[in-house]
């Protein structure tokens, strides 16, 4: 292990296996009988896409399809011989899969002579219908059992062209596709003038001959022993499971629905990065990675994830130029300490992957069985997140130019999107031509929104350039926000200032009545007040009081039980100048009479059968039941002084803490703080319709339902003190009222 840590790259890693590893074991070309029937073992790769087709016969999942759109006079004949050429050249192309008579998997190579190339052209007549089949053909299971490669091409009028090669991943992988399509492009261009496909021999080394190779060395446990107990040991007890904040609820059993959100780092950002990788001798794709865990432990609040890491699995030069499913996933499990640096991040990260890279010769199959996590159907084991990280390996010779006489036009279309294989994956490359990584990130729909996952990928590009800025900065002080962002939350929507009215709440109620004086205001056991009728009683109630010397800045209690005069006597108090404190007639005397001492109360409005509470207070009483109870306009309301209505900065209303940590404390409101609350809930909760008001008027609560409802002309429904204990009553109490609002919620 120390020889491969020393050896930062995998070139270095490669020769220390081909040298140590693999001794007495050569990878080479295996001979087969002459005649009859060959019936070739799977990889262990391959086995497990053969179990998960077999799962799902109509599933599309595993396709790997190359989607090419071009502009002109393109050959169909030359084409198709071109694939032909290249299934030729690479035999796993012309592989049927099958289960032989004891269950087990097997390979059959089907001669180029008698292979069958499945084709299928399509003429439409504009690109959307067009993009329509692509997505469809793309998606649409390959029958295994016949062959793992389908051509279709779409042609759009007689000049543009779309060509799908659609090849199960069980035949190809990231390395193997950009060989097939330089394979493709020079078989064509040269058939296209007249030429031989040239493509060369067959290649030495066959996948098959991988295959096989691969189940004798893990037939042999001595070699194989060290590496299954690494990962037992990195991966045994209890794995974090990644805990994103997830869009919509988890579906009960994993689904594949793909989307894709796509990510720049600009050339400056890429080469800092370079620079910083030069400078802890480690890759570009490590540093990503690196940045990856960051950005996911952010996220999640977590301080240890486990990524999944395609690996070529190609240390011997033999397979470099193979065509098959060679890859292997490493299951890469980082701590991410926020209060180490990027720079340590990115060290201990690099110790971590080649750790691994030392015993990627464990197919990842073989590790789920050996470390055998706990199942749960909503995810896949071990690892729910990937860094895909492009790399043909440097097979791919230039090109010179590419399908011959015909032009290469970039298709850019969302329905090309892979299906998703694990929650979220970041799919990159290396520096390009102009310097910049490009990439993206493939994201389970079902579970995440487009916004989402663009975000991430905002904060992942921004989280690479704080870090090659500040490499030694704490990564708990590196902020994933753009200052677009932060200007936006920090000031933008702090920018609540409304204009709203320098008045009381008494005031808005009243404009509300004069706008519509017959709309229902209170409903209260099937009897009704309208708003004309809450303004004549309030009017009445309010002089009143002032006849009793009720005024500004002044406090009078209200002992009531759930009724209209409960409302009426909030409202009747505030027209009359003063400010209301509630005053529970339930609860014990002692309490009552320390409230009205703390705000030097001198009245209270009551109904008749709290009366006697308010004379063991020793306050002036007046009976609210009495009030209502007169006919028409009478002595009071004649007598009733508008000018007693305060301002805006007038005491509205007291409302006491329960006094369970000592004495009860008062908290005293004015008119604008009550004003503003009104104008905010209309404006964001859009009050309206029958509000609902079940709250005990000691709790604040009730000021954000009463007020609320009667300033923008709804009706109040009042409901009995039962009503927040007896859900059978509350059930029906909002059917019988048909109630649209209830506090914050719409109903």
């Amino acid at each position: 292990t120390a020889s491969v840590v020393q050896n930062r790259t995998v070139a270095g890693i490669a020769g220390l296996v081909a040298d140590d590893e693999f001794a007495g074991l050569p990878l080479v070309r295996r001979e087969r009988s002459e005649g009859g029937e060959v019936l070739l073992p799977l990889s262990l790769e391959q086995e497990q896409m053969w179990v998960l087709y077999q799962l799902d016969i109509t599933s599309g999942n595993y396709n790997v399809p190359f989607v090419q759109q071009l502009r002109g006079d393109l050959q169909m004949g030359a084409l198709r011989d071109a694939v032909k050429a290249v299934a030729a050249r690479h035999e796993v192309l012309r592989m049927q899969y099958g289960n032989g008579e004891d269950g087990s998997a097997f390979q059959r190579p089907v001669p180029i002579e008698e292979w069958v190339l499945y084709e299928r052209e399509v003429s439409v007549e504009s690109e959307t219908e067009a993009m329509a089949c692509v997505s469809e053909e793309t998606g649409s299971a390959i029958k295994l059992e016949v062959s793992s490669v389908r051509l279709m091409v779409v042609h759009v009028g007689a000049e543009d062209h779309i060509v799908v090669l659609n090849i199960h991943h069980i035949a190809t992988d990231g390395w193997s596709n950009a060989g097939l399509l330089a394979d493709l492009m020079k078989a064509y261009n040269n058939l296209v003038v007249g030429k031989a496909a040239d493509l060369g021999e067959e290649s030495a080394l066959r996948y098959a001959d991988y295959a096989q190779w691969q189940r004798e060395l893990l037939a042999d446990e001595a070699r194989i022993a060290p590496h299954m107990q690494y990962w037992c040991e990195v991966l045994g007890g209890e794995l974090p499971v990644l805990e994103l904040q997830t869009d919509h609820p988890r579906p009960a059993v994993m689904t594949a629905n793909g989307g894709a959100a796509p990510l720049s780092i600009d050339a400056v950002c890429a080469e800092g990065l370079w620079a910083l990788c030069r400078e802890c001798g480690t890759t570009m794709m490590r540093a990503v990675l690196a940045a990856w865990a960051v950005v996911l432990a952010k996220h999640s609040g977590q301080s240890e994830v486990v990524v999944g890491l395609p690996y070529a699995n190609r240390e011997n030069p033999a397979t470099h130029t193979v065509v098959g499913y060679f890859v292997n996933m490493l299951a890469i499990r980082l701590s991410v300490d926020d209060t180490s640096s990027f720079g340590g991040m990115l060290r201990s990260t690099n110790s971590v992957v080649n750790e691994a890279l030392a015993h990627a010769v464990v197919p990842f199959m073989k590790v789920v069985e050996a470390v055998s996590p706990a199942r749960d159907a909503s995810r896949t084991p071990i690892y729910q997140t990937m860094l895909a990280w492009n790399d043909s390996g440097g097979w791919v010779d230039d090109v010179e130019d590419p399908f011959a006489m015909l032009k290469s036009v970039p298709i850019e279309n969302t329905a090309l999107a892979e299906s998703a294989k694990v929650e979220i994956t970041l799919n990159a490359a290396d520096r390009n031509e102009s310097g910049e990584i490009h990439g993206c990130l493939s994201f389970n729909r079902d579970l995440f929104t487009d916004t989402t996952v663009q975000h991430m990928a905002v904060h992942l590009v921004l989280l690479v350039q704080r870090m090659v800025e500040g490499p030694e900065v704490l990564l708990r002080e590196i902020s994933m926000m753009s200052d677009d962002t932060a200007k936006m939350i920090a000031e933008e929507w702090n920018e609540t200032l409304s204009p709203y009215p320098d008045a009381t709440a008494p005031m808005l109620l009243e404009k509300q009545a004069g706008r519509a004086p017959g709309a229902t205001a209170l409903i209260f056991e099937g009897a009704e007040m309208k708003y004309s009728e809450l303004v004549v009683y309030t009017s009445r109630m309010a002089a009143e009081l002032q006849h009793h010397g009720a005024g500004a800045d002044q406090v009078v209690g209200l002992c009531v039980s759930k009724s209209m005069e409960e409302v009426v006597g909030m409202v009747g108090i505030m027209r009359s100048g003063a400010a209301y404190v509630p005053l529970d007639p339930n609860q014990p005397v002692a309490r009552l009479q320390y409230l009205t001492d703390q705000c030097a109360c001198k009245i209270v409005v009551a109904l008749h059968k709290h009366e006697r509470i308010g004379e063991h207070l020793g306050l002036t009483t007046l009976v609210a039941d009495h009030v209502l109870a007169e006919n028409g306009h009478g002595q009071w309301e004649s007598k009733y002084r508008t000018d007693a209505n305060c301002g805006a900065s007038a005491l509205a209303y007291v409302l006491y803490t329960s006094g369970s940590t000592g004495k009860p404390k008062g908290v005293m409101l004015q008119h604008r703080g009550l004003v503003a609350l009104v104008g905010g809930l209309a404006r964001y909760c859009g009050v309206d319709g029958v509000v609902a008001y079940i709250n005990s008027f000691t709790f604040d609560a009730s000021v954000m339902v009463v007020w609320p409802a009667l300033c923008t002309g709804a009706a109040l429904a009042i409901g009995s003190s039962v009503a927040q204990q007896d859900m059978a009553y509350l059930r029906e109490f909002f059917h019988s009222n048909q109630v649209t609002w209830h506090l914050w919620c719409h109903l």
